[in-house]
């Protein structure tokens, strides 16, 4: 089930916050987007390779209340909706070498 107007935007407020948090405690780094292991696939056995890509743009349609993410360069690339369940923003190691800090868009759709 999705979320109200009001919550995605609550939670678009604390990514965006935890993101630029992560870009101030990482200047020289990429703050990037990766998978969270699956429940099941965390009790189920060996773990495959999770899935990461560079964070480009944080999208809040705040009509529809979903949350979209843009995503580059890595193993995980394009843009879909933003998961709690399968998402988190992260730094590890990947140097920001030029690429521009991740972009917040508010769009009334």
């Amino acid at each position: 089930m999705g979320k109200t107007p009001l919550e995605a935007k609550r939670r678009f407020d604390e990514l965006r916050s935890e993101i630029e948090s992560l870009e101030a405690e990482n200047p020289d780094f990429s703050v990037q987007v990766f998978e969270k292991p699956s429940a099941v696939a965390a009790s189920s056995g060996p773990r495959r390779g999770l899935r990461r890509s560079v964070l480009r743009k944080l999208v809040l349609r705040a009509v529809s209340g979903e949350i979209w993410v843009e995503k580059g360069e890595g193993s995980w690339p394009g843009n879909e909706r933003w998961s709690d369940d399968s998402m988190r923003p992260g730094v590890e190691g990947l140097p920001r070498d030029g690429r521009p800090l991740v972009e917040f868009v508010e769009v009334e759709l």
